[in-house]
């Protein structure tokens, strides 16, 4: 604990010193990094040389140029998110850390076409792991904060106002003490979603805050409060002693953020930019959202003091499936009322889904929470070489990457199924340094280890009680992780990603002990060093299996990754 607490001693006073500029100041596009001592640079990122193997990327500030490789995360400000979804998007996924977003794809024999943020996308049909609603739900409350409506309830001269941060035309501004803009819902929701952007200039303002406070069923006070700023160094979070809330301080950092409040009857869960702000496990079974509040306490007036709140969404969520099961061999149809439909898929347009079977049935899209394809025969890998990070959208979109080049107005970048792709800066959102060196994708599907059905893994039915799995490995000098994604069974909505305590690694045969011993986590993804001695050059085996004989968990893996890096000082 006091390793903890000295690290964020450190981590506030790095932040302090770097937030010593007027940073609002900065007319040109910018990108702050967090180095892993907490300590930030706000520069510019450059690269030049357009291959695999130029120049490294480097964040250039007033106190120097940094590589890129050894920032924990660089975040992009440009302005506001340019990029608004106005509509229940879809997510396609390749198996892979995430994937692109879109309102609309076709599918037929051989290929995949859709329209994203990297323009148009022409995939082949095998390399389609599942196509699936991102939101999971309906949205029920979508404010771009244009005017405010009938339904807001208003103290303090609220209003909304053209903005200063970016392109969109206007947002929600708080700026003098005793402000307040609340909704009650006619309609409660018990399982849902709360997102909304806010901006910050990371400037501390005393004895002043503002805040967003969450009401469920009928109490008269909020049981939920978060407070972006105005007096603190860190985003906080505070609740009654309904919601039992674990937390965690994040620093403040420059540029617009996204708060995303999941909540239902398995937990909530807070993040910040994906980060876990707070979680609660579940306990005590959760009233139904009633109330949503945007506020300032009363105190001293600052007239530089602001608070940007902009493109609100509420989601009603569907309800957990409770039937869905899986065919690796049809395709799969799951609509938001947790039915499942298997068969083989006719056609798919900007429309509807089209599934031949036992009888021809049409789905339109909006009612379609998954699609999945059936598994191919043998998974193409999938392989980047290079700079290689995970890039995030200002859309959602999420990819890991190869960085080819980088200035004040655009990047560009390579990916072994998109191709190389030049995105205008005000896309981008942030960038997550993995490697420098080469990876390898080779087995994008997923594998439920157990023997019991789990109906909230994309694979409900067991595969087997062993995962086995081959990679090709080159003898170069560097040194070799091998990353993954997983999930357990009965592991609450809220509760941080543990990894399974019964199942350990072999690697050509040698076993390199407990995956929870070995593994390092961060968002979501586990890297295990692979030892020198165990590899050969060639086609290497793996398997992942219980160590103890009976004592079988729920575990889903996916997304098995074989990365070696090429640089001695490149960060893990």
């Amino acid at each position: 604990m006091s390793r903890f607490a000295s690290m964020i001693t450190l981590a506030v006073l790095c932040l302090a010193t770097a937030l010593t500029d007027d940073l609002r100041a900065e007319p040109s596009p910018a990108a702050e990094g967090r180095l892993p001592s907490g300590e930030m640079r706000r520069g510019t990122v450059r690269k030049s040389g357009l291959s695999t193997d130029g120049k490294p990327a480097s964040l250039d500030s007033a106190r120097g140029t940094d590589p890129l490789s050894s920032f924990r995360q660089v975040t992009l400000l440009p302005g506001a998110r340019s990029v608004r979804l106005r509509s229940q998007p879809l997510l396609v996924d390749w198996g892979d850390a995430g994937g692109l977003l879109t309102r609309s794809l076709a599918i037929d024999n051989a290929l995949v076409r859709f329209q994203s943020t990297l323009g148009p996308v022409e995939l082949p049909k095998r390399t389609l792991r599942s196509v699936l609603t991102y939101f999971k739900g309906e949205v029920t409350l979508e404010d771009p904060f244009s005017t405010i409506g009938p339904s807001w309830n208003r103290k303090g001269g609220v209003d909304v106002r053209t903005q200063r941060y970016g392109t969109p035309p206007s947002a929600l501004p708080l700026t003098v003490p005793g402000q307040r803009l609340w909704r009650e819902f006619d309609e409660p929701i018990a399982r849902g979603s709360i997102r909304f952007l806010f901006f910050d200039d990371s400037r501390r303002f005393r004895h002043r805050r503002w805040y967003v406070a969450v009401t469920f069923g009928s109490s008269p006070r909020p049981q939920l409060r978060i407070e972006p700023g105005w007096d603190r160094d860190f985003y906080t979070v505070s609740a009654g002693p309904l919601l039992e809330l674990e937390t965690q301080a994040i620093p403040r950092t420059v540029g617009w953020k996204e708060i995303v409040i999941d909540f239902g009857s398995d937990g909530m869960v807070i993040t910040l930019d994906d980060q876990l702000l707070a979680w609660r496990h579940r306990s005590k079974e959760l009233p139904p959202l009633s109330r949503l509040e945007f506020g300032t306490d009363d105190g001293p007036d600052d007239e530089d003091a602001e608070a940007w709140i902009d493109d609100l969404r509420i989601i009603t969520k569907w309800p957990e499936r409770t039937t869905l099961l899986s065919d690796p061999h049809r395709t799969m149809v799951a609509t938001g009322t947790g039915d499942a439909w298997f068969g083989t898929l006719e056609s798919a347009d900007e429309e509807a889904v089209t599934l031949a079977g036992a009888e021809r049935k049409r789905f339109d899209w909006n009612d379609i929470s998954r699609l999945v394809l059936p598994d191919s025969a043998e998974p193409t890998p999938l392989v980047w070489e290079g700079e290689i990070g995970l890039l995030r959208l200002r859309d959602g979109s999420r990819l890991i990457a190869t960085l080819l080049d980088a200035d004040e107005s655009s990047w560009t970048i390579d990916h072994p199924l998109l191709g190389r792709r030049t995105v205008a800066l005000e896309h981008l959102d942030s960038w997550k340094p993995l490697l420098v060196g080469r990876r390898t994708l080779f087995y994008p599907r997923s594998f439920h280890l157990g023997e019991k059905v789990v109906t909230s893994f994309d694979r409900p039915v067991p595969d087997g009680s062993r995962l086995r799995a081959s990679f090709q490995h080159e003898a170069k000098p560097g040194t070799a992780w091998l990353t993954f994604r997983w999930n357990l069974k009965d592991s609450p909505l809220s509760a941080p990603r543990m990894l399974p305590g019964n199942f350990g690694l072999w690697v050509n045969g040698q076993s390199l002990g407990k995956l929870s011993s070995l593994a390092r986590v961060d968002d979501g993804l586990a890297r295990i060093a692979l030892p020198e001695q165990v590899l050969h050059a060639g086609i290497n085996s793996l398997e992942f299996m219980p160590l103890v004989a009976g004592d079988l968990e729920e575990v889903e893996f996916s997304g098995l990754a074989l990365e070696l890096e090429s640089r001695e000082d490149a960060t893990p």
